[in-house]
């Protein structure tokens, strides 16, 4: 059986996250010209989305449906 470990979950969670907030922090900078605003709104949006990828990840890593098993040689 395959299946991913609780570190590499997180770390794709983290590495997914500092992309989408970074490119979140500049479409909300580019429309608003609030730096605040912008810094605001991606530091809880990186802590929410951060937790619920995880536990995304971790729920699809019990289900078996389109994995499959390669054996070592």
């Amino acid at each position: 059986m395959n299946y991913a470990t609780k570190m590499r979950s997180t770390a794709k969670a983290a590495t997914w996250m500092t992309l989408a907030t970074i490119t979140g922090f500049l479409v909300i900078y580019i429309l608003t010209d609030e730096l605040t605003l912008a810094l605001g709104f991606t530091s809880v949006n990186f802590v929410i989305k951060s937790t619920l990828y995880y536990l995304h990840e971790r729920g699809w890593n019990s289900v078996q449906w389109g994995m499959i098993t390669v054996e070592d040689k």
